[in-house]
């Protein structure tokens, strides 16, 4: 790309500006890519007064795009290249039980297990749809699937040799408390193909357990943390073990308080190895009758402090996501389902 014309380009229609601390903060939305510009007012800036490397980046970021580029049609082709992807995806809820009652769950407790026959007539529809298919994408969410351990590690096993047989790429993943991800549990999940986790931490010990507590009220924190250590010091020489922890962090007032602290502590746990990150994101109101008494410490994502993060130069806040705002939702996807204990399907987690 050599010199560029600045009079043949435009700004994209799907950015989002955002001004702060002296300085334009741009996400767009069709690239999916997030900027920081040191100028205020960025979008009424002529586009001829941008040197030639400037404009360079700015068209990688999408920000600026040129004249004849017909951006509802680029959105509109995402959009149904996402819909109709070759993937299969399954976020299956082994079981609405849980041994936690967090602060702010919208799910209601049941004592129900996903059968045999569940599992079995879910894999007879996986093998029977996969022709034309490039991947099987199973996600474990609950409840806590961890109290469910063999048929998820049985299942997973399944699949997984399901897609080796048909030269099919297999992920999987789950959302779990970690409360029983113990070492020896881990390295069973990893041996079946489940090498993703996300896991909530809400801040320090304290704001932790006030809001993440066993049915008994007992406290959540420590457990966690040692089970996270013991994996991290396991793998510490085992770098080419692929997996990723996201350690998800749901935000209150108090918690919002101690942000630079809360940071600094799991960086300084997790930040030497790139397979965790943090996912920052606020408590909502998603239903149900308890995150109700919780109004008066919820906070908006636009609280959040930017410049603590900016400031960081290694380890883990080097891959922070907030909110989650760069993808569309796994719903979208037509060949996305929800597969509940009772084996009925839903497109959404959050609809029950």
């Amino acid at each position: 790309m050599g010199e560029l014309i600045t009079s043949n380009y435009k700004f994209s229609k799907f950015n989002c500006y955002t001004e702060y601390n002296n300085s334009t903060l741009i996400f767009n939305s069709l690239k999916n890519s997030f900027s920081k510009i040191k100028q205020l007012d960025f979008q009424n800036i002529p586009i001829n007064s941008f040197s030639n490397m400037e404009l360079k980046f700015f068209i990688k970021q999408g920000i600026i795009v040129e004249n004849s580029c017909d951006e509802d049609e680029l959105a509109s082709e995402k959009l149904y290249t996402f819909a109709t992807n070759k993937y299969l995806l399954f976020t299956i809820l082994p079981t609405l039980d849980c041994q936690f009652r967090c602060a702010y769950c919208y799910e209601e407790k049941k004592h129900e297990v996903i059968s045999d026959d569940v599992l079995n007539s879910l894999f007879l529809y996986i093998k029977n749809n996969i022709k034309g298919k490039n991947e099987i994408d199973i996600s474990w969410f609950g409840g806590e699937p961890l109290l469910t351990q063999s048929k998820v590690f049985d299942f997973s096993k399944r699949v997984k040799e399901l897609c080796k047989e048909n030269k099919l790429k297999f992920s999987s993943g789950m959302t779990t408390n970690a409360y029983v991800l113990n070492l020896n549990t881990f390295k069973k999940c990893l041996d079946c193909g489940i090498n993703h986790f996300q896991i909530t931490i809400d801040g320090t010990k304290e704001i932790h357990d006030s809001l993440r507590f066993l049915k008994n009220h007992g406290g959540t924190f420590d457990q966690i943390i040692s089970n996270l250590t013991s994996i991290r010091d396991y793998y510490v020489d085992k770098r080419n073990v692929k997996f990723s922890i996201s350690i998800r962090i749901n935000f209150v007032k108090e918690s919002l308080e101690k942000f630079e602290e809360i940071i600094d502590f799991y960086d300084n746990l997790f930040g030497k190895d790139k397979r965790f990150y943090l996912f920052l994101k606020t408590v909502g109101d998603y239903g149900g009758d308890e995150v109700k008494k919780l109004d008066d410490k919820i906070v908006q994502a636009t609280d959040f402090p930017y410049i603590p993060l900016e400031n960081k130069k290694i380890g883990i806040t080097k891959y922070i996501s907030i909110n989650h705002t760069l993808n569309l939702c796994y719903a979208a996807h037509n060949n996305s389902l929800v597969v509940m204990p009772n084996g009925s399907f839903k497109k959404c987690t959050v609809s029950f």
